[in-house]
């Protein structure tokens, strides 16, 4: 077998891979090919920064690495690992993650790591662990339907358009998740709609959202006009666009305040996930 990274690599053959070792996971999880394409774009996947494992020139392991620069570091983020099932059990993630580490490291000088996995696997973790991963933070993901709330006067909403995200920055307590970050929102282009919600021409709050199936990506309201009734009227005029229900994910756990928030407006956990980082 051979380890190389996915840069030459269709994305078709990197979708079969994909979905082939999710095909048994704790949570089933099966792209289309626009699906897989619109996920790498939006967490900014970088092909010659991810990896896979080789044999008879058949991907059967893989590492999606995004990457980007987060307050002067270096970061790339593990969008996803799989290995499909007739080859586990031979330490193929630990041993691409050895190759892409030290790669990363001494060709790009990337020296920190990210990623996500579902609480309970427990395989997961020691795999992480073993290769140096840390807890870092708990995540929850919620869905739910939110019940309608009446307007409140003067409360006004608008989709924004050339939005100020330095400014919106300041909105939020804790930083998002990597898939729910700011430039993830940005790099997902017109597949996100973001809304501003208004008191007398102020922007007092906003939320970015996928129009198409109501996965919210960033909501928050500037922490001096917390505690007026504000959010509840913005979330409840999301859900008023989509008869189903609509999700939040990777909402931060220690964040009781919004986690809080959603909880008592009806959004239920539907999986918890554990945050990790590497420092090399």
């Amino acid at each position: 077998m051979e380890i190389r990274t996915l840069e030459n690599v269709p994305v078709t053959t990197i979708l079969d891979t994909f979905n082939e070792s999710f095909s048994d996971y704790i949570v089933k999880f099966h792209l289309t090919e626009q699906q897989l394409i619109d996920k790498m774009q939006s967490e900014g996947t970088s092909l010659n920064h991810s990896v896979g494992m080789f044999d008879d020139d058949k991907l059967v392991g893989f590492i999606l690495n995004a990457y980007d620069e987060i307050d002067g570091k270096k970061v790339v983020y593990n969008g996803g690992t799989g290995v499909i099932p007739s080859h586990r059990g031979k330490g193929i993630t630990q041993q691409i993650y050895h190759y892409i580490i030290k790669r990363l490291a001494d060709n790009d000088g990337i020296t920190t790591h990210l990623l996500e996995f579902i609480i309970g696997n427990n395989y997961a973790r020691q795999v992480y662990e073993n290769v140096g991963f840390k807890i870092v933070r708990e995540l929850d993901c919620l869905k739910g339907s939110v019940e309608s709330v009446p307007n409140i006067e003067g409360l006004s909403f608008k989709e924004l358009e050339n939005v100020d995200w330095v400014h919106l920055q300041a909105f939020f307590t804790l930083q998002p998740s990597w898939q729910n970050s700011i430039e993830s929102v940005k790099r997902a282009e017109g597949k996100r709609k973001t809304i501003g919600a208004y008191v007398d021409e102020v922007l007092v709050g906003f939320a970015s959202f996928n129009p198409e199936n109501g996965r919210i990506a960033l909501f928050a309201i500037a922490p001096v006009y917390r505690k007026n009734g504000y959010g509840s009227v913005l979330l409840s005029h999301i859900q008023q666009q989509f008869e189903g229900e609509i999700s939040i994910f990777n909402v931060d756990v220690s964040d009781i305040e919004i986690h809080g928030f959603f909880k008592k407006k009806g959004l239920q956990s539907i999986i918890g996930q554990y945050e990790m980082t590497l420092e090399v």
